[in-house]
């Protein structure tokens, strides 16, 4: 989850961050996240537990391709028009 300190250091300190790597802690604009979808090339959803995935419905909208957790609401989100991973 977002409070593990571990996956939290990983992301503020990799190289890429900022880069091709975004991170919003706080929130952003609809503005801004319309144009990250816009900008990026695919969607990463690494999520071990999820309550709706309403981010995956909006990458999809976009027709980015979906990069997916293995976990049940994942699936019925993306209608299994993605990659899943464990």
């Amino acid at each position: 989850g977002w409070k593990n300190k571990e996956i939290i250091h990983q992301i503020e300190t990799h190289p890429l961050l900022n880069q091709k790597l975004f991170w919003h802690k706080t929130h952003i604009s609809d503005a801004a996240l319309q144009q990250r979808y816009l900008e990026c090339d695919a969607a990463i959803f690494a999520s071990d537990a999820e309550g709706f995935g309403l981010a995956i419905v909006e990458a999809a909208f976009y027709h980015k391709p979906l990069i997916l957790r293995d976990i049940p609401v994942f699936h019925e989100v993306s209608q299994e028009q993605a990659f899943f991973f464990q």
